[in-house]
C-alpha cells in the first residue's frame, strides 16, 4: 500500500470519498472492446469497466491500508472495485473464517486467483491451516498460495498436510487432477526439500497402468 508521501488520498478522506475518487479514476480508464472481449470468454461481472490487472495494482498501491475501505471495495458491483479490494485488503488481518469466506464466495476464477495469490498467500498463519475438511475448490485455493510462497521462498510451513491430503485424495480420486495440482506438484518438484517429500507417491505413480493419469504426471516429473 501506499505510503503517506506517495498517497493521492488525504488521511482525513472518509471511504466514501475515496471510492467516489476511484470510480471517476476507473471510469476514466474504461476500455469497452476489453470488458465485452471479457464476456465474450466468460469473465462475467454485474459491471466491468475492462481495467487489466497491471492498472489495478497501480491503483492499488495508492490505496491507505485500511480494513473499512477494503471491506466497502469487496461489496461492490463493479469487477474494477473488487479486486481494487483484494489488492489493498491489510493481509494480516485476514482471518481462516474470513479466508474460508472468500473462497466460498468469490464467484469468478479471476477474483479466486487474486484472493489466493495476493491475500491469502501473504498471511503465512492462515496459510498454514490446510482446509482439509473444506471442498475441492477450496483446497485448490489454497494450493495456490502455497505455490507462491514457495515461488517466493517464503516459509511454508502448512505445506505437509497439504501434500498429505492431495497425494491421498490423488490416488483415491484421480479424476480430480486438474492443472492447479498439476503445476502445485512441479513447483514441489523443483524445490529440493519437498521434492523429497513427494518422490515415494511419485515413483509408485509409475507403476500405475499405462494410460492413468497419475503416470502420465508422474513420469514427466521424475524425468526433469
Amino acid at each position: 500500500m501506499a505510503t503517506s508521501n506517495s498517497s493521492p488520498y488525504a488521511p482525513s478522506l472518509t471511504d466514501e470519498e475515496i471510492m467516489a475518487s476511484l470510480r471517476a479514476r476507473v471510469r476514466s480508464r474504461m476500455d469497452g472492446a476489453t470488458a465485452a472481449a471479457m464476456r465474450a470468454s466468460g469473465v462475467d461481472y454485474a459491471y466491468n469497466f475492462g481495467l487489466s490487472i497491471p492498472q489495478l495494482r497501480d491503483l492499488a498501491s495508492e490505496l491507505p491500508s485500511r480494513l473499512s475501505l477494503a471491506q466497502k471495495l469487496l461489496s461492490a458491483q463493479l469487477r474494477e472495485m473488487r479486486i481494487l479490494g483484494l489488492l489493498s485488503f491489510p493481509a494480516e488481518t485476514l482471518t481462516y473464517s474470513q479466508a474460508i469466506s472468500f473462497a466460498k464466495s468469490l464467484e469468478t476464477e479471476e477474483l479466486l486467483s487474486l484472493f489466493s495469490t495476493h491475500l491469502l498467500a501473504k498471511n503465512e498463519n492462515v496459510v498454514a491451516c490446510f482446509p482439509k475438511g473444506e471442498s475441492l475448490r477450496i483446497q485448490r485455493v489454497w494450493l495456490n498460495a502455497l505455490s507462491r510462497r514457495l515461488l517466493q521462498n517464503l516459509p511454508t510451513s502448512g505445506l505437509a498436510q497439504a501434500i498429505e491430503t492431495t497425494l491421498e485424495r490423488l490416488s483415491a480420486q484421480p479424476e480430480t487432477l486438474s492443472v492447479t495440482e498439476m503445476d502445485w506438484l512441479e513447483r514441489l518438484y523443483n524445490n529440493e526439500e519437498w521434492a523429497k517429500q513427494i518422490s515415494p507417491a511419485l515413483r509408485s505413480w509409475t507403476q500405475l497402468p499405462e494410460e492413468h493419469p497419475l503416470r502420465n504426471v508422474a513420469s514427466d516429473l521424475l524425468s526433469l
